[in-house]
């Protein structure tokens, strides 16, 4: 019996070091951002790197929403990265600017295109307001 329970044992444990094709990787990394007070406004700073799609993206926009201690969001803000086509391994710096929120203590990053495309993203967030 203990020999068949570890027969077992080994047929089913290497199938589970095996990564699980069905789960994709984002499309895009949020490999930096960072965002501050100054002067009544929330400034935004940061750079995203496409990893996998289909097609060239195009028209690519950063979605923020602006979310209060509890977590909901109480604003969201669009901003244009680039109007250019993006490859993958392409990176792309965005900054953008907007009226503060007293209430805001955190960002949540999207990405999408102009057409409303959305688009995974590693490191979303929530991002602290500093």
């Amino acid at each position: 019996m203990l020999l068949g329970c570890l027969l077992l044992l080994a047929t089913v444990a290497p199938a589970q070091d095996e990564p699980d094709k069905s789960v994709k990787p984002p499309n895009l990394t949020l490999l930096e951002f960072e965002a501050w007070r100054e002067d009544g406004r929330i400034l935004f700073d940061g750079l995203v790197r496409v990893n996998v799609v289909d097609k060239p993206m195009a028209g690519l926009q950063v979605r923020f929403k602006l979310l209060d201690a509890s977590g909901k969001t109480i604003a969201q803000k669009n901003a244009d990265v680039t109007q250019q086509l993006l490859e993958p391994e392409d990176e792309e710096a965005f900054y953008f600017q907007c009226a503060d929120h007293a209430r805001a203590v955190a960002i949540l990053v999207e990405v999408r295109t102009k057409k409303r495309m959305y688009y995974t993203l590693e490191n979303a967030g929530p991002h602290e307001i500093l």
